[in-house]
Protein backbone atom coordinates (compact mmCIF):
# COMPACT_ATOMS: atom_id res chain seq x y z
CA UNK A 1 0.00 0.00 0.00
CA UNK A 2 3.03 2.53 0.63
CA UNK A 3 4.50 1.81 -2.51
CA UNK A 4 1.65 2.47 -4.22
CA UNK A 5 0.95 5.52 -2.70
CA UNK A 6 5.24 6.47 -2.81
CA UNK A 7 4.78 5.36 -6.94
CA UNK A 8 1.75 7.78 -7.36
CA UNK A 9 3.58 10.89 -5.81
CA UNK A 10 6.89 9.92 -7.94
CA UNK A 11 4.31 10.03 -10.76
CA UNK A 12 2.73 13.08 -10.30
CA UNK A 13 6.17 14.87 -9.37
CA UNK A 14 7.81 13.49 -12.59
CA UNK A 15 4.47 15.33 -14.87
CA UNK A 16 4.69 18.76 -13.26
CA UNK A 17 8.60 19.00 -14.30
CA UNK A 18 8.35 17.99 -17.83
CA UNK A 19 8.32 21.14 -20.00
CA UNK A 20 5.37 22.50 -21.77
CA UNK A 21 6.90 22.23 -25.25
CA UNK A 22 7.65 18.63 -24.43
CA UNK A 23 6.65 15.96 -27.03
CA UNK A 24 7.47 12.21 -27.47
CA UNK A 25 9.27 11.67 -30.99
CA UNK A 26 9.21 14.84 -31.82
CA UNK A 27 12.68 16.34 -33.45
CA UNK A 28 14.01 19.86 -32.72
CA UNK A 29 13.78 20.05 -36.66
CA UNK A 30 9.90 19.57 -36.75
CA UNK A 31 9.72 22.35 -33.71
CA UNK A 32 11.30 25.10 -35.76
CA UNK A 33 8.52 27.64 -37.30
CA UNK A 34 7.61 27.57 -41.05
CA UNK A 35 10.16 29.79 -42.99
CA UNK A 36 9.13 33.32 -43.81
CA UNK A 37 8.84 34.11 -47.61
CA UNK A 38 8.49 36.78 -49.85
CA UNK A 39 8.61 37.92 -53.41
CA UNK A 40 9.28 41.21 -53.98
CA UNK A 41 10.97 43.28 -56.96
CA UNK A 42 14.36 44.36 -56.96
CA UNK A 43 15.26 48.51 -56.45
CA UNK A 44 17.16 48.88 -59.28
CA UNK A 45 17.50 52.23 -57.71
CA UNK A 46 19.72 51.47 -55.02
CA UNK A 47 19.42 55.11 -53.49
CA UNK A 48 15.47 55.38 -53.47
CA UNK A 49 15.00 56.02 -49.65
CA UNK A 50 12.40 53.16 -49.78
CA UNK A 51 14.50 50.42 -51.25
CA UNK A 52 15.40 47.62 -47.95
CA UNK A 53 18.80 46.25 -48.19
CA UNK A 54 18.68 42.36 -47.78
CA UNK A 55 21.46 40.52 -47.46
CA UNK A 56 22.01 37.31 -50.35
CA UNK A 57 22.36 33.57 -48.90
CA UNK A 58 25.34 32.60 -48.64
CA UNK A 59 27.59 35.72 -49.52
CA UNK A 60 27.30 37.74 -46.24
CA UNK A 61 29.26 40.62 -48.45
CA UNK A 62 26.61 41.04 -51.11
CA UNK A 63 23.09 42.39 -50.23
CA UNK A 64 20.53 43.29 -52.35
CA UNK A 65 18.01 46.46 -52.44
CA UNK A 66 14.27 45.26 -52.95
CA UNK A 67 11.12 47.29 -53.16
CA UNK A 68 9.27 47.31 -49.55
CA UNK A 69 5.81 46.05 -51.40
CA UNK A 70 5.55 42.17 -50.90
CA UNK A 71 3.96 40.41 -53.79
CA UNK A 72 4.00 37.15 -52.49
CA UNK A 73 4.45 35.10 -49.42
CA UNK A 74 4.61 31.89 -48.53
CA UNK A 75 0.58 31.50 -47.96
CA UNK A 76 -0.12 32.28 -51.36
CA UNK A 77 1.74 28.54 -52.58
CA UNK A 78 -0.34 25.64 -53.12
CA UNK A 79 2.55 23.36 -54.43
CA UNK A 80 6.11 23.50 -55.45
CA UNK A 81 7.66 20.78 -57.55
CA UNK A 82 10.85 20.38 -59.05
CA UNK A 83 11.74 19.10 -62.77
CA UNK A 84 14.90 18.58 -64.39
CA UNK A 85 14.82 18.45 -68.30
CA UNK A 86 18.03 16.43 -69.87
CA UNK A 87 19.14 17.26 -73.74
CA UNK A 88 22.16 16.54 -75.80
CA UNK A 89 23.53 19.81 -77.48
CA UNK A 90 26.64 19.05 -79.88
CA UNK A 91 27.12 15.46 -78.48
CA UNK A 92 27.12 16.48 -74.91
CA UNK A 93 24.22 15.93 -72.37
CA UNK A 94 23.28 18.87 -70.49
CA UNK A 95 20.41 19.11 -67.78
CA UNK A 96 18.45 22.03 -67.15
CA UNK A 97 16.78 22.23 -63.15
CA UNK A 98 13.69 24.60 -62.45
CA UNK A 99 11.10 24.69 -59.69
CA UNK A 100 7.73 24.71 -60.46
CA UNK A 101 5.67 26.56 -57.77
CA UNK A 102 1.85 26.86 -57.88
CA UNK A 103 -0.16 29.56 -56.41
CA UNK A 104 -3.62 30.62 -55.07
CA UNK A 105 -6.03 32.58 -57.33
CA UNK A 106 -4.93 35.92 -55.75
CA UNK A 107 -1.32 34.81 -55.63
CA UNK A 108 -1.87 34.67 -58.86
CA UNK A 109 -3.39 37.81 -59.58
CA UNK A 110 -1.43 39.90 -58.35
CA UNK A 111 1.89 38.03 -59.47
CA UNK A 112 0.73 38.73 -63.17
CA UNK A 113 0.15 42.31 -62.77
CA UNK A 114 3.43 42.14 -61.39
CA UNK A 115 5.23 40.62 -64.18
CA UNK A 116 3.48 42.35 -66.71
CA UNK A 117 4.41 45.70 -65.28
CA UNK A 118 7.69 44.96 -65.17
CA UNK A 119 8.70 43.02 -67.77
CA UNK A 120 12.89 42.41 -68.27
CA UNK A 121 13.18 43.04 -64.37
CA UNK A 122 14.22 41.28 -61.47
CA UNK A 123 12.07 39.45 -58.58
CA UNK A 124 13.69 38.68 -55.22
CA UNK A 125 12.78 34.98 -53.55
CA UNK A 126 13.12 35.84 -49.71
CA UNK A 127 13.62 33.87 -47.10
CA UNK A 128 13.69 34.23 -43.94
CA UNK A 129 15.38 37.72 -44.62
CA UNK A 130 17.78 36.63 -47.26
CA UNK A 131 17.53 36.80 -50.88
CA UNK A 132 17.73 33.21 -52.17
CA UNK A 133 17.47 33.63 -56.02
CA UNK A 134 16.82 36.60 -58.13
CA UNK A 135 14.37 35.95 -60.94
CA UNK A 136 14.57 37.72 -64.49
CA UNK A 137 11.03 38.33 -65.37
CA UNK A 138 10.57 37.18 -69.54
CA UNK A 139 6.89 36.84 -70.12
CA UNK A 140 3.82 36.75 -68.44
CA UNK A 141 2.28 34.20 -66.31
CA UNK A 142 -0.18 31.40 -67.75
CA UNK A 143 -2.26 29.33 -65.48
CA UNK A 144 -1.81 29.60 -61.70
CA UNK A 145 2.46 28.08 -62.51
CA UNK A 146 5.52 29.87 -62.24
CA UNK A 147 8.72 28.30 -63.52
CA UNK A 148 12.00 29.17 -62.11
CA UNK A 149 14.61 28.22 -64.10
CA UNK A 150 17.61 30.40 -62.72
CA UNK A 151 20.83 27.92 -63.98
CA UNK A 152 20.66 26.03 -60.50
CA UNK A 153 22.10 22.43 -60.11
CA UNK A 154 19.60 19.63 -59.09
CA UNK A 155 20.94 19.88 -55.48
CA UNK A 156 20.28 23.62 -55.61
CA UNK A 157 16.57 23.38 -56.73
CA UNK A 158 15.83 20.43 -54.29
CA UNK A 159 16.98 22.48 -51.69
CA UNK A 160 14.93 25.85 -52.70
CA UNK A 161 11.50 23.54 -53.45
CA UNK A 162 12.34 22.36 -49.80
CA UNK A 163 12.65 25.48 -48.29
CA UNK A 164 9.41 26.54 -49.95
CA UNK A 165 7.11 24.12 -49.47
CA UNK A 166 7.70 24.58 -45.49
CA UNK A 167 6.62 27.88 -45.81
Amino acid sequence: MVYKIMASIILSVFYIFVPANFSCGQTKEAAKPPPLIEFRLIDRNDNSPDALRLPVSGDVNQSVAVKPEIIINGADITAVKTHTEKFWLMFKRYERSSVQINFTDAGTQRLKAAIQNNIGEFMAIIIDGKVVCQALMRNSLKGNTFVLEAGMTRDETAKLARLLRKG
